[in-house]
């Protein structure tokens, strides 16, 4: 759901976990702040931890393994102003195990959100999604 302020949608709310009585994380909103103030030369990329039985996550650039990020637990949100704008970024365990790849496809000046969502054991967890990386 998205909140619309002076004609921009600055704010979306993100649901975090399930909303089964017998879940272990009971379903939450999440506010995410939309404006960015990456200029002409950046972009800002935004890392959204959805995924409730994954461990902290760390994120790195696939090329030469520059952080991005470092760890963003569950329910966590992270951002960085970055220069670069088509770079594979890999987001590993905090013991730095892979565990994904987003293709980061952006012009300077926008805002990318990255998901790391669903379950890594989704047969532990009846109904529910399997692991997902979504880059919007």
């Amino acid at each position: 759901m998205n909140y619309p302020v002076g004609g921009r949608e600055l704010l979306s709310q993100v649901p975090l976990g399930a909303a089964r009585a017998e879940a272990d994380r009971p379903l939450t909103p999440l506010v995410l702040n939309n404006a960015d103030d990456s200029g002409d030369d950046t972009v800002a990329i935004r890392l959204v931890h959805a995924a409730p039985d994954a461990p902290p996550v760390n994120a790195v650039l696939v090329d030469d393994g520059q952080p991005v990020f470092f760890p963003v637990a569950y329910g966590e949100v992270d951002a960085v102003f970055a220069m670069i704008v088509e770079n594979p970024i890999q987001i590993r365990t905090a013991e730095g195990d892979p565990i994904g790849e987003f293709s980061v496809d952006a012009t300077y000046g926008d805002l990318v959100t990255l998901f790391a969502t669903g379950y890594r054991t989704p047969d532990d967890e009846p109904g529910q999604e399997a692991f997902d990386l979504l880059s919007v």
